[in-house]
């Protein structure tokens, strides 16, 4: 974590930065085994699932305050992971099954129960208008299962539906002890937000730079 000391903005730094005016690709790994306080979670290899049209992300916040001698002594907010809505114009079915924990027949159908939803990492690629772009990366994310919403179009119109994913991410369980002697954590995300560098990221050169991520095997630390 920064020092206060060494932070500093100022206007001919803000007007050089692009502006965000919209969202990228949606890309996921199937999380093949959950980590533990001491070893690192493992993913399959990464995917881009989808084309994004809307993204929402809501952080998730734990709080608690303490009184006493008739005031506050302290007041805390730590985050405890996501609410994640996607909205997006096309994905296989193959995939879409995965993630909502659907079993498809033989005539290729898929059937809807109770199963267990598996967790997922999903990447967003946020874009700017001066050609750069933030990446963003959510460890462990739980997609619910979709609602139904479309209508019918009035002759002489074509009007798109729309699907929408929604689901919950929770911290990883594994513990991180920074480097620079601050606080220890557990993870939820990651975002890569540089100026300098364009979006021409794939899954293989951004999620080879993600702390933690390592497709097929153990993570490695940041």
């Amino acid at each position: 974590m920064a020092s206060p000391e060494t932070l500093s903005s100022s206007l001919e730094q803000l007007q050089a930065l692009g502006l965000f005016n919209g969202v990228g690709d949606i890309y996921l790994a199937m999380m093949t085994k959950e980590g533990t306080e001491t070893v690192k979670p493992t993913f399959s290899k990464p995917m881009v699932a989808a084309e994004g049209v809307e993204l929402g992300l809501t952080p998730v916040y734990a709080e608690g305050s303490q009184s006493a001698s008739n005031r506050t002594v302290r007041k805390v907010k730590v985050l405890m992971g996501y609410d994640v809505r996607i909205a997006y114009p096309r994905m296989l079915a193959t995939i879409r099954d995965y993630i909502l924990a659907h079993t498809r027949d033989a005539k290729g159908g898929s059937v809807m129960g109770d199963q267990l939803h598996p967790y997922v990492a999903v990447g967003i690629k946020e874009t700017r208008d001066d050609g750069t772009c933030s990446m963003r990366w959510i460890y462990k994310v739980r997609f619910n299962e979709q609602s139904m919403d479309a209508k019918t179009a009035e002759e002489g119109t074509i009007a798109y539906q729309i699907p929408v994913l929604e689901g919950s991410a929770v911290r990883c369980n594994t513990k991180v002890v920074p480097s620079d002697g601050s606080m220890p954590f557990y993870p939820a995300g990651y975002a890569a937000d540089t100026a300098d560098k364009t979006c021409t990221w794939t899954e293989e050169t951004f999620f080879a730079d993600v702390p933690w991520y390592t497709a097929g095997e153990a993570a490695q630390t940041n």
